[in-house]
């Protein structure tokens, strides 16, 4: 029973609960059903020329899709040579195995067909973790563990051992960690960095050049673009200076006369608003009114 070899699992089968679990046989086990090499016992067997059993799921295919190889003796093999057999479901009902509580306690023997029905409704051997110390503990018998005190011993072992487990892991990752940090800072990476500093700081060097230069064309050009519109502005109002003293010019001298009189005596702020050269006609607008009193 605790032969390895003798715990078998199954697959592909249509009863249900029973797929996957490891079960022990009571007599020797169905070596003709049992695949060679993952003790599973499936719903069909291949039989290979070379004489060994193989689920569908194990034979190594080859990579011209031809057929196989088996992984066992390696060899090749092609599937329309092997022998294929379904497991009966009558045949795998009537196996006899010891319950899957078995290791907890359990003496019960029975068939296939039986085993579900105790395991689910019948048997006393389920087993639990006890929350209060993390003890794999019978179902029936959690209540007396607990009322037992299990938290002095099991509690108190539990509690010292998981800040050392933690410590462990803690330590462990660090220690990984600098093996690793250690890795890349060794002789050779070091030198391998250093040889690529130098070209990386020079080509940081010229695309700093680069800007630079970028940079004072852009100057450059901000500049002179100012001091034409500088020079445009200037021109323009030059221009419109000329233009003004042209009206002027035109004007009879007894007018210009009398228009520097009254704007140094009685009219400080005027404007001409109206000139005619051709009648000499001229109108004067004030912009501040005329004083009360003279000085």
């Amino acid at each position: 029973m605790s032969n390895l070899r003798q715990v078998h699992r199954f697959r592909d089968q249509a009863v249900a609960g029973v797929k996957w679990r490891p079960t022990w046989f009571v007599d020797k086990g169905p070596s003709l059903r049992v695949c060679c090499l993952c003790r599973m016992i499936p719903k069909k067997i291949l039989v290979l020329p070379c004489g060994h059993l193989l689920c569908q799921t194990c034979p190594a295919t080859s990579p011209r899709g031809s057929g196989g190889r088996c992984p066992l003796d390696r060899e090749p093999f092609e599937e329309s040579k092997c022998g294929c057999y379904e497991l009966p479901m009558r045949a795998m009902n009537a196996f006899k195995v010891y319950c899957w509580n078995e290791t907890h306690g359990c003496e019960y023997e029975g068939t296939m067909e039986d085993m579900l029905r105790h395991y689910e409704t019948e048997c006393g051997f389920h087993s639990v973790e006890c929350l209060r110390c993390g003890k794999a503990v019978l179902h029936k018998e959690l209540a007396e563990h607990y009322v037992s005190g299990c938290s002095v011993a099991g509690s108190t072992a539990r509690l010292e051992k998981t800040p050392s487990e933690s410590r462990a892991l803690t330590l462990g990752d660090v220690t990984s960690a600098f093996e690793e940090m250690k890795s890349l800072l060794n002789d050779s990476n070091i030198n391998g960095l250093l040889s690529v500093f130098p070209s990386q700081v020079n080509a940081l060097a010229e695309q700093v050049r680069k800007q630079e230069s970028t940079l004072a064309e852009i100057t450059r050009g901000v500049g002179e673009r100012v001091r034409s519109r500088v020079a445009q502005v200037a021109a323009s109002t030059s221009s419109a200076t000329s233009q003004r003293v042209d009206h002027f010019a035109g004007l009879p001298r007894d007018v210009l006369q009398g228009t520097q009189k009254t704007s140094s005596q009685d009219f400080p702020r005027h404007f001409i608003e109206l000139y005619y050269p051709s009648t000499g006609y001229c109108r004067l607008s004030l912009i501040t009114s005329l004083p009360t009193t003279r000085a």
